[in-house]
């Protein structure tokens, strides 16, 4: 197993250990975080409805439909 540390603790198993300069976070601000998950809520709800209701219109020979 390659590591991109050549410096990296080798285990008896040949895995390596995580290292705290192997670490990398990235600060999120809760504005843009807030906005992130909305938009994320608003296109699965959408594609949820899209799939759920049928369309609107035509000639009224939908498949789902309960009238005969």
């Amino acid at each position: 197993m390659t590591t991109r540390h050549p410096e990296a603790k080798k285990l008896k198993d040949g895995t390596a250990t995580l290292s705290d300069s192997d670490i990398q976070t990235a600060r999120v601000d809760r504005r843009s975080f807030l906005a992130k998950t909305v938009i994320a809520g608003a296109i699965g709800v959408s594609a949820a409805m899209t799939a759920a209701c049928p369309s609107s219109g035509g000639d009224g020979t939908d498949s789902d439909s309960d009238s005969q």
